[in-house]
């Protein structure tokens, strides 16, 4: 139903319906482990200007990023990412408190 014939040309088009179906309202991203098409969709997530939320500890890419945040970056996507002041990570640990803590936290996030 969308343009391309690859794992991962969706990247885009999935931002731009959550903008759509945002109408205005702050929306987030939430990165939870992940692979390299990930990668294409906290771009397009921050290119939007959308918060990607990362879940650290929740491996992979989310991990990835998280390092770069805490300046610990291996990787020039993440650091580019990392640049772009619209990631935040929470340590998988604090969710795992209880997922209301999440709804909680992305509150607060959203709310600044």
């Amino acid at each position: 139903m969308l343009p391309g014939n690859n794992w991962g040309d969706e990247s885009p088009w999935i931002s731009q319906v959550a903008t759509l179906l945002s109408n205005n309202a702050p929306s987030v991203t939430v990165l939870l482990n992940g692979g390299e098409i990930s990668f294409e969709d906290a771009f397009s997530s921050v290119n939007a200007g959308r918060l990607v939320v990362v879940i650290a500890g929740s491996g992979r890419t989310a991990d990835i990023l998280a390092d770069a945040l805490r300046g610990q970056a291996t990787d020039e996507r993440a650091k580019k990412l990392a640049k772009s002041g619209k990631l935040q990570y929470i340590d998988l640990i604090d969710i795992e408190k209880g997922v209301e803590n999440l709804g909680e936290i992305i509150k607060g996030l959203l709310s600044n």
